[in-house]
């Protein structure tokens, strides 16, 4: 299935923004069809000439530009975009999470049928799978991107520990890069982890014999993973009692990242104050909304947990009502 926004001419950079939109290209495609169009976006960041803007209206185009598309749907297409990021999380933990703790999958199945996600035939199908991995598969394959997003609210829902054991495992995935920079305790990570058995001397030898602290993080890292889910949510509460100030970071920066649409909608509100810490950029509204979350994309989590400051500050109620 193609859009008018990727055409033959489109080159994939290798990121995970481009790696996401080729992910979701069918759904995005088929969203945006009687949504809101994201080419007045692009080219007013300049990303896009007024040629391109009209040829993507013609169904035709270069894109050049798949950061900002992904911050345009997060902007723009909030709940698009959320679902998107549901059901990804889905497919990353469904063999090693959900398909192993997940008890009742009947109860999944039937509110995903209620929900009209799920049509008498495919349920069928689903029931008939053989065991209880064939039967995950087969559900997992027949929902698309908005029945696993679904899914994913199952969970949340009638799941909640083993939904806080997925954050948590996700918390220490997604943010593994920014960990192995950071992190300076390593060593009584390592040994709490060694006192616990869940890391082997030899592990624990490779970890404490690494030069730097990234090193030793990414020794610690490998040792998480052969580890698994149990090693990796230990090490999740060991980041909050030795890294306190990097895990408050990486927290308001998911924060800002998961309710970006409703922030970009509020942004008139924190406008005057955040023009004290970032640059104002134009004068319109309309440009400094689109510099302004550029400029925290570009800045990482430091930066995002500085703009929470802000707008746990001067908008605490709407901070509030966003994280119940």
């Amino acid at each position: 299935m193609s859009h008018p926004y990727f055409c033959s001419r489109l080159t994939w950079e290798n990121t995970e923004q481009s790696q996401f939109v080729e992910r979701h290209i069918d759904e995005i495609s088929r969203r945006l069809k009687t949504e809101t169009p994201i080419e007045d976006a692009l080219f007013s960041q300049h990303l896009i000439s007024r040629k391109e803007r009209n040829e993507i209206r013609a169904a035709e185009v270069d894109h050049r530009g798949c950061a900002a598309l992904c911050r345009e749907l997060q902007l723009h297409q909030a709940e698009l975009f959320s679902q998107l990021e549901q059901a990804d999380i889905v497919g990353r933990n469904l063999d090693e999470i959900i398909k192993k703790r997940v008890k009742n999958i009947g109860a999944v199945e039937d509110a995903l049928f209620s929900q009209g996600l799920l049509s008498s035939e495919k349920l069928g199908e689903i029931r008939a799978a053989e065991g209880g991995e064939g039967r995950w598969d087969t559900l997992y394959w027949s929902l698309d991107d908005k029945g696993r997003a679904a899914l994913y609210a199952e969970l949340q829902l009638h799941e909640p520990q083993l939904f806080s054991l997925l954050q948590h495992i996700e918390f220490v995935n997604e943010n593994r890069e920014q960990i192995i920079q950071k992190v300076e305790q390593v060593q009584p990570m390592a040994d709490s982890l060694l006192s616990q058995g869940l890391i082997s001397r030899e592990e624990y030898r490779k970890i404490c014999s690494a030069g730097t602290s990234k090193e030793r993080m990414t020794e610690l890292y490998g040792s998480l993973w052969k580890g698994g889910l149990s090693v990796r949510s230990v090490f999740y509460w060991l980041l909050l009692q030795y890294e306190p100030k990097l895990f408050r970071d990486l927290e308001r920066s998911q924060f800002i990242h998961e309710h970006m649409g409703e922030i970009s909608k509020k942004v008139n509100a924190v406008e005057p104050k955040a023009s004290a810490t970032h640059s104002p950029g134009p004068s319109t509204k309309k440009h400094y909304r689109q510099e302004l979350f550029a400029k925290l994309d570009e800045g990482g989590s430091s930066v995002k947990s500085e703009f929470y400051e802000l707008l746990l500050q001067f908008e605490p109620a709407f901070v509030s009502d966003l994280g119940t």
